[in-house]
C-alpha cells in the first residue's frame, strides 16, 4: 500500500472513499476470472434467480450480478487474507464482519447504475459498513466507472425510491446531488481497489464502450452495527413486491 494507516484513515474519514492501486496481483485477478467461470457452471445453476441475475435470462452474455461467491473456497480464502481483513478493521475501527462477496458485470452497452447509498440496503444501526470494489478490467467513464459524491457519507441515509435497474432495486429519490458534495469520477486499473463507506452517494454511468466492466464487491459490517428488524422487514417487503412484479419471484 502506498500510504500509511493514518493517511488512509484520514482520507477515508474526510471523503468517504479511498483508492489503492495494485491491491490484487495479476495472478489473483486471473485466478478470480477462472473461478468465476467455474462458479457459473458448477454452483450458479443450484441458486435462485435472485442470486445470479441477468438482463435477459436467455442470453448468458447479459450476466449482471452473482452473489455469494464465497461458496467457492478460492474466494473465501481470497477475502480472508490480511490485506482485506486488516484494512477493513482499520477503516471501520472495529472488528469487520464479512458479508456476501459479489461479482458485478456491466457488459458493453450495459445500463447505468442509479445514484444510491449501500447503507440503504443494509438497514444498519449505526450504519457503519464498507465496500471493497475491485475491478477485473481497466475502468474509466466510457465503460461505467464509479462516481462518488465526496463527503456525502456525512449526511446520513437519504430517502430512496424503486428503480427499474436489475441488481440495484433502489435509487436516491433526490435528483440534485450537488448539494451533498463534489461528484468525482474514479479511473482505476485492473486489480486496484476502491473502498467506500456505506453512506456515501455513488453511481455509475452506462458502458458506452466495447469493453467489459467486471468487478468484485466485498462488503464488511462493523461489529457494532446491527440490523434494525423493523427497517429490514419494510425493505424486504418492498423488495419482494418489486421482484414479483419483475418476474424474479422470491
Amino acid at each position: 500500500m502506498m500510504q500509511n494507516d493514518d493517511a488512509l484513515r484520514s482520507q477515508f474519514d474526510e471523503q468517504g472513499y479511498i483508492h489503492i492501486p495494485g491491491f490484487l496481483t495479476e495472478t489473483e485477478c486471473s485466478a478470480a476470472e477462472n473461478h468465476i467461470q467455474s462458479y457459473l457452471t458448477e454452483i450458479a445453476p443450484t441458486l435462485p434467480k435472485t442470486e445470479v441475475m441477468y438482463d435477459d435470462y436467455d442470453r448468458p452474455e447479459t450476466l449482471k450480478r452473482i452473489s455469494r461467491l464465497q461458496l467457492d473456497p478460492f474466494f473465501e480464502e481470497l477475502r480472508s487474507q490480511p490485506k482485506f481483513t486488516d484494512l477493513a478493521q482499520l477503516l471501520l475501527q472495529d472488528e469487520a464482519i464479512a458479508q456476501s462477496l459479489q461479482y458485478f458485470n456491466k457488459p458493453p452497452q450495459g445500463s447505468a447504475t442509479p445514484a444510491h447509498q449501500d447503507g440503504y440496503y443494509f438497514c444498519l444501526v449505526p450504519n457503519e459498513a464498507i465496500t471493497f470494489w475491485i475491478p477485473l478490467d481497466d475502468v474509466d467513464d466510457d465503460n461505467g466507472t464509479l462516481h462518488y459524491v465526496a463527503g456525502s457519507h456525512k449526511v446520513g441515509i437519504l430517502p430512496h425510491k424503486p428503480s427499474s435497474v436489475i441488481g440495484f432495486s433502489q435509487g436516491l429519490a433526490e435528483a440534485d446531488l450537488s448539494q451533498y458534495g463534489e461528484e468525482r469520477i474514479c479511473v482505476v486499473k485492473r486489480g486496484d481497489v476502491l473502498i467506500h463507506h456505506s453512506r456515501i452517494i455513488h453511481l455509475a454511468g452506462p458502458n458506452q464502450s466495447d469493453r467489459q466492466r467486471r468487478v468484485l464487491g466485498q462488503v464488511y459490517f462493523a461489529k457494532r452495527a446491527k440490523v434494525d428488524p423493523t427497517m429490514k422487514e419494510q425493505y424486504d417487503s418492498a423488495l419482494s413486491a418489486q421482484r414479483k412484479a419483475s418476474g424474479l419471484g422470491e
